[in-house]
């Protein structure tokens, strides 16, 4: 019964994400009630679990699609659908912290190859691109594994336990953003290769490295299919609501100015990168264009009739907007390949 609700729960997100790019906020939250009122009957009104598991479990869940909602990696209504999806894990399935990732993980996957297929002609122009960014990324992750690695290590001297799903998340986000010298932790692998079991140091290492690489790879080469293909000037007058600036437009001392996030972005981490010392109230003034904003490209819903009205009314004629395919069939599809291939048991969570 849960698995036809949640497939009729699916198509009906589905037909609404490809007929009009837009899922309903009412369909999103019945089905989330809906999963919650069966987890709470079928546990019992356990409070153990529904408070320090499935709370959790939820909670983290939202907190994770609400990340890549504000990264612009999809809408407001993904949140949503990701967010009521996993609701249902805990009614039939394997489940943990490692469950959202693992699904993104393997929607990313999906989505990458169906991207380039779809683009096929502009992106055969940026193989170079990829080479590149596939050496990066081995390197990106070699560097991250080894960082974790001292953190796993240290874990299991200090507290002498085995290693859950709850110590590797973190070490898998070590990986992702913090580097080390690998002089420096060169001699942690050494020990961790005389002091624990072949098997298992493998194990962990293979894991975090490739999820690690994937995540690098992933992240660059969607940033350059974004920057290099996802891309196309639009006339105000063919303008639709919903769909997304690359820019946003603000009014100030009564003229149109162009603000562009991933300028910003790209010129604090070089201060940064350079030693310069910035403070909030610094940041702060690169990510907030000073004036009133008319179009905001950090709002993933796109723009609205009003902004589009707003534009014409100040002779702006053409704006530049993302192209996207439909997240919602891949994140549905990603969720089924997670409960029917089992992705946890497959890396041995």
């Amino acid at each position: 019964m849960i698995e036809y609700l949640i497939l009729f729960f699916i198509t009906m997100v589905i037909y609404s994400d490809l007929k009009s790019r837009i899922i309903p906020d009412h369909l999103n939250f019945l089905f989330m009630f809906i999963a919650i009122s069966l987890t709470i009957v079928k546990y019992e009104f356990d409070p153990e679990f529904l408070f320090f598991n499935y709370a959790i479990f939820f909670g983290f869940n939202f907190l994770f699609a609400y990340l890549m909602y504000k990264l612009g990696v999809w809408a407001g209504g993904d949140v949503k659908f990701f967010t009521a999806l996993m609701a249902y894990l805990p009614l039939y399935s394997q489940f943990s912290l490692f469950s959202a990732i693992a699904i993104f993980l393997t929607a990313a996957v999906i989505l990458i190859p169906i991207t380039m297929i779809y683009y096929y002609p502009q992106i055969l122009k940026l193989h170079k691109y990829f080479h590149r960014v596939f050496i990066d990324s081995i390197l990106k992750a070699a560097k991250g594994t080894s960082v974790s690695f001292v953190f796993l290590f240290l874990y299991l001297i200090l507290t002498s336990s085995n290693v859950s799903s709850m110590i590797l998340l973190p070490l898998v986000v070590i990986s992702f953003f913090v580097r080390l010298k690998f002089k420096y932790s060169l001699p942690f692998l050494v020990l961790g290769c005389l002091f624990m079991e072949t098997q298992i140091f493998a194990s962990y290492l293979i894991f975090i490295f490739t999820i690690s690489l994937l995540f690098n790879f992933m992240r660059e080469s969607f940033h350059i299919i974004s920057e290099k293909v996802l891309k196309a000037s639009v006339s105000i007058g063919k303008l639709k609501e919903g769909a997304i600036p690359v820019n946003t437009y603000y009014l100030q001392n009564g003229k149109i100015k162009i603000w562009s996030p991933r300028e910003a972005f790209s010129r604090i981490g070089q201060l940064a990168k350079d030693g310069q010392r910035m403070t909030f109230s610094d940041a702060i003034k690169f990510l907030q264009p000073k004036g009133k904003i008319i179009i905001d490209a950090l709002k993933a819903r796109g723009v609205s009739i009003s902004e589009i009205k707003e534009l014409k009314r100040r002779s702006v004629k053409e704006i530049l907007v993302k192209e996207s395919l439909p997240f919602a069939p891949v994140i549905a599809f990603a969720f089924l390949l997670y409960r029917y291939l089992d992705i946890l048991r497959l890396f041995g969570l």
